[in-house]
């Protein structure tokens, strides 16, 4: 069974890789084939695109994962307006999200 487990992980892990550098492909390519004015902005995997809404202490964005395709709402916090009530507040509001592979 550890075995059979350890096979898993290493494919796994293989995938991750695999996955990791096409990423870093993309996104080195992006950035390449970018002029400055039009270059895009990416939050980690995500590319952003439209302000869905701003609020108090930063805004919320649309962003697409660089492979997946998969669409999301990205918070952008401005460290500088952030205050302790509402960094509660939002660790709460982040507790309420799904995950995937959730089924809660």
């Amino acid at each position: 069974m550890i075995r059979a487990l350890k096979e898993v992980l290493g494919e796994i892990n293989t995938k991750l890789t695999a996955v990791n550098d096409e990423l870093n492909a993309k996104m080195a390519e992006s950035v390449n084939n970018s002029r400055p004015a039009q270059q895009a902005q990416y939050c980690g995997p995500y590319k952003l695109e439209k302000t869905l809404g701003k609020g108090q202490t930063g805004l919320v964005k649309t962003g697409t994962h660089c492979i997946t395709g998969r669409k999301v709402a990205i918070k952008i916090v401005n460290k500088e307006k952030l205050s302790e009530s509402v960094l509660q507040k939002n660790m709460y509001h982040l507790n309420q999200t799904s995950l995937p592979g959730n089924n809660l």
